[in-house]
């Protein structure tokens, strides 16, 4: 097994803990029954659990833990199973794995440790790719050409353009919070898209010929707003930075463009916890990847 993630993974890499410093992070957890989260290979879903005790076992046997679900599960299926585990100390990041050894009952079960626990090094890079790992999209407000008209997209009016409007409406109002509700016009007043990479004070995302020669007729900035894993932020005085061909042989004849904008900086805005993206979990599925 490696003890390092490779360059693809730039917002850190899994760092190896000492085999006798592994016991001592554990039961630092377990004085204070801490959170910890566990969960099963290929699974998005993790479960909230606490870390009850720890096992006085000797150095060379295995490290057993109790945990405590606190969701209503059927822990019954759990019993044999390979699960994945994280737990934070301070603004440390620990992943470990580990076997349910023994149902105790409804709510608590037993597991044995494989003996190794990583550390996530979070190193502050100043860009972080977003696409696909983390859920983040930008809201462009459409702008008025210089005489007050609109600038229109001219998407295609085929029989295929309601159902895709009705379906990109249901995508944006489930990608905001529920106690921020869209406005009734946002369908028509912003154009959305799927953010590949971040940094504090700009971004990009890929876009159609189309959209391209809407962005060329720019020549002011503009508002957007930025859904960030679930977080609003909304940026004024956003401005184009590039505006390039992306070329990937991949995608055959397909014409597309890569839009970098640029706006004043955001102080923390890539260093936001991932953990709180809870429907899949970023670095959970970034461990379980890294621990095949």
């Amino acid at each position: 097994m490696v003890d390092k993630v490779n360059d693809d993974f730039s917002e850190g890499q899994f760092i190896k803990i000492k085999e006798a410093e592994v016991k001592k992070k554990f039961s630092e957890v377990a004085i204070q029954k801490g959170h910890v989260k566990v969960w099963e290979s290929g699974k998005e879903r993790a479960l909230d659990c606490t870390l009850e005790s720890l096992s006085d076992s000797e150095k060379e046997q295995p490290i057993k833990i109790s945990l405590r679900i606190k969701e209503d599960i059927d822990t019954k299926g759990l019993n044999g199973k390979e699960l994945f585990i994280y737990f934070s100390i301070k603004k440390s990041k620990f992943f470990s794995k580990g076997r349910v050894e023994n149902i105790e009952d409804a709510t608590n079960v037993k597991l044995v440790l494989d003996g190794e626990l990583y550390k996530l090094d979070q190193r502050k890079s100043k860009r972080i790719t977003t696409f696909p790992s983390h859920r983040v999209y930008s809201y462009i407000k459409i702008q008025e050409g210089g005489g007050g008209e609109v600038i229109h997209l001219n998407r295609p009016k085929d029989h295929l353009h309601n159902f895709f409007k009705n379906f990109q409406k249901q995508v944006l109002h489930s990608q905001f919070n529920s106690s921020n509700p869209l406005e009734k016009d946002f369908m028509d007043d912003y154009i959305g898209f799927r953010v590949l990479d971040l940094s504090n004070d700009g971004l990009s995302f890929l876009l159609n010929h189309i959209e391209a020669d809407y962005f060329k007729k720019l020549k002011r900035s503009f508002k957007m707003i930025l859904n960030f894993n679930g977080k609003e932020d909304v940026i004024e005085n956003c401005s184009i930075s590039y505006l390039i061909p992306y070329v990937n042989p991949s995608l055959g004849s397909l014409s597309l463009y890569k839009l970098g904008l640029s706006f004043k900086k955001i102080d923390g805005l890539i260093e936001r916890p991932m953990e709180e993206d809870q429907e899949n979990g970023a670095e959970l599925a970034r461990f379980a990847s890294f621990m095949k």
